[in-house]
């Protein structure tokens, strides 16, 4: 109305001829208003919507309803709306009132309505598919749905959160915000519950990544999860210290070094403290002569059990401090 204001012109068509500027069309489309009675918001936006309708045509937004009784909109709503064709209703009364009366029946055809034109008028709207049925009507909808969204490479809106019952991990992997997350270097830790997005742990970030369970099965799970998730490309290297009961094992190919041993857990030990001394050293060299930050190979190092490995071997304060303090500025990160 604001843009309108500026050329003293009453609609989108005078302004756009006004000023030569070009404005989308915008088109509401709500699917069963029913529902919306159900609603926490629905006086708010009732009267939005009745605002839509009686002032958005003439700036270009236009509103599509679908119902399953003229009732279910208020008279000042459907008021307002000049075109209401009607599908097959079982109580032929609410034909009469939405098209007025006729003797023309409507047959219960998918996509047979009657409109009023000058008259009531039958016609048969185009369906989106070939079917022979319902069901296949639905099964080709949700094809044509698929290639359209593998094809857009656009944002889209948000679906209505809602998790699952089951995730099937296929289907999960092939999300695209896990996607993505990979992308990023990031490691998809799984779904947030309440807006059922893709919840992923951005070691160049936030660090180091804790895992607390008091139950060791649902542990293991989380910590077999990132492993299978865990982008290698991205990683210079991924170690997987397992516990003595090999419970990781079948994820051995997924790593770059699966350890177990004693003895294989002290030499790696070894070998990321001195990596981390040495990119520290470089680091803190660079930043007193003033040069480039050096950007360090990323590793990845997972670790099954702490306690196991605290039994196992022994570390002390300074060691210890070394590898949680220091690793995370020279691109070591640890999942424990």
């Amino acid at each position: 109305k604001r843009m309108l204001s500026q050329y003293d012109v009453a609609s989108l068509e005078m302004y756009e001829k006004a000023s030569g500027n070009k404005v989308p069309n915008i088109i509401v489309a709500i699917d069963n208003y029913d529902a919306v009675k159900e609603a926490r918001f629905y006086e708010e936006f009732e009267m939005l919507m009745m605002q839509v309708v009686r002032e958005g045509a003439s700036v270009g937004i236009h509103t599509l309803i679908s119902a399953g009784r003229q009732s279910a909109l208020r008279i000042q709503l459907y008021n307002n709306i000049k075109v209401q064709p009607c599908l097959y209703m079982i109580d032929h009364s609410e034909v009469s009132s939405i098209v007025g009366r006729s003797d023309i029946k409507i047959e219960e055809i998918t996509g047979r309505a009657l409109i009023k034109l000058e008259n009531p008028t039958l016609f048969q709207t185009a369906l989106p598919t070939t079917a022979e049925d319902e069901l296949q009507q639905i099964q080709l909808l949700q094809k044509e749905a698929h290639e359209m969204d593998e094809a857009w490479q656009g944002e889209l809106p948000k679906a209505i959160p809602m998790m699952p019952e089951v995730i099937d991990l296929m289907t999960y992997r092939n999300h695209k915000q896990v996607k993505q997350a990979l992308q990023l270097g990031q490691i998809p830790m799984g779904l947030d519950f309440k807006e059922v997005e893709v919840v992923a742990h951005d070691s160049a970030v936030n660090d180091h990544l804790m895992i607390y369970s008091v139950d060791d099965s649902i542990r293991k799970q989380v910590v077999s999860s990132i492993i299978s998730q865990t982008d290698k490309d991205y990683f210079e290297s991924v170690t997987l210290v397992d516990t003595s009961e090999y419970g990781l094992v079948q994820y051995k190919e997924n790593v770059t070094h699966y350890i177990v041993a004693e003895n294989d857990v002290n030499t790696h030990l070894k070998h990321w403290m001195e990596t981390i001394r040495e990119r520290s050293n470089e680091l803190a060299q660079a930043r007193q002569e003033g040069r480039e930050i050096p950007t360090f190979a990323k590793q990845l190092i997972v670790i099954a059990n702490v306690e196991e490995l605290n039994r196992l071997v022994y570390i002390d304060d300074v060691a210890a401090a070394t590898l949680i303090d220091s690793s995370r500025a020279v691109g070591i990160y640890f999942i424990l």
